[in-house]
């Protein structure tokens, strides 16, 4: 199948979200298009796609410009495919890649495209060690016992890859800033992330990971009058040691979220709508380490999973 030189114009309604989609598809090249999602400034774009790509292997996604869209390219649990020569700008999150929930699923190629401002978008799923860029996307995915120092990033993917640090990252004005899935033992330490609509650091299903000395402050919506964002999120994520982070105008500072293991310590945590949230499913997910944090107006934040006799 051939998808080529159309120009398919996305006009927000409640019907149509995606520009292309390729569901369980193989051997489909889509080249030579020009996707526009002419959504208002006003409406969310949060389900609007430019081309969306799901459970599909094997196709080449050549030399397309995509505007306007939540997500320019997003691709779920897909392999082997090819995208190459796109152009991509004014889109929350240029390529976003979730749910890669096996390492096949880092075999696809992604080169030679570029996001805002012409800055490139770099996808890597082997190992490999970089300092002193500026660039639109990094992607890590598959690149265990990686070395990441001194970058510029809209945003930071970490996908399936361990035992790799990452230091003075800076990420912002950018929609999750610095994403981590299914990757473990790594460590993020003395970066700066500001003005991210979504998350500052957001981990799901990753263990075993330090998060340190790092400031977050995520996005003021002035439309609504107040900050909105997660600082940090732990979803499904167990045994991270969170430290000496200063987390601050969020509107939730540390979610933690179905979680357990985890050790939140000598954080300085304020000036949030909520400074901590704790989220279980189970009692196992009370099972966190939180203790020596300030909160709002250098108050104490306490965390008792135990029972407790308080007074004055």
């Amino acid at each position: 199948i051939n998808i080529a030189n159309y120009e398919i114009l996305h006009k927000f309604d409640c019907s149509s979200f995606v520009g292309i989609v390729l569901d369980e598809s193989s051997n489909v090249q889509i080249t030579n298009n020009n996707i526009l999602n002419n959504v208002e400034e006003d409406i969310p774009r949060r389900r609007v796609y430019g081309i969306y790509i799901k459970y599909s292997d094997g196709n080449l996604i050549a030399n397309n410009n995509i505007e306007g869209s939540y997500a320019g390219i997003y691709m779920e649990e897909s392999s082997d495919n090819e995208i190459t020569n796109i152009t991509l700008s004014n889109n929350n999150i240029n390529i976003y890649l979730k749910d890669v929930n096996d390492d096949n699923n880092c075999n696809n190629v992604i080169e030679d495209v570029f996001g805002d401002n012409n800055n490139q978008i770099l996808y890597y799923n082997e190992e490999v060690n970089l300092e002193n860029l500026n660039v639109d996307e990094l992607i890590l995915c598959d690149a265990d016992n990686s070395e990441v120092n001194d970058i510029i990033a809209k945003n930071l993917f970490i996908l399936r890859t361990d035992n790799s640090d990452f230091s003075n990252i800076q990420v912002d004005n950018s929609e999750i800033g610095i994403y981590v899935e299914n990757s473990n033992n790594n460590i993020i330490i003395s970066s700066q992330i500001t003005n991210n609509k979504e998350y500052g650091i957001h981990l799901e299903t990753s263990s075993n990971n330090e998060i340190i000395e790092n400031y977050i402050e995520v996005y003021f919506d002035e439309n609504l009058n107040r900050n909105k964002g997660y600082g940090i999120e732990l979803e499904t994520s167990n045994n991270n040691l969170i430290t000496d982070n200063l987390i601050e105008s969020n509107l939730h500072g540390l979610v933690i979220r179905e979680s357990s293991g985890n050790e939140i310590r000598d954080n300085e945590i304020r000036d949030n709508e909520n400074d901590l949230m704790v989220s279980p499913y189970e009692n196992e997910h009370c099972d966190n380490i939180i203790e020596d944090n300030s909160g709002t107006d250098n108050k104490p934040i306490l965390y008792y999973n135990e029972q407790v006799n308080l007074e004055n």
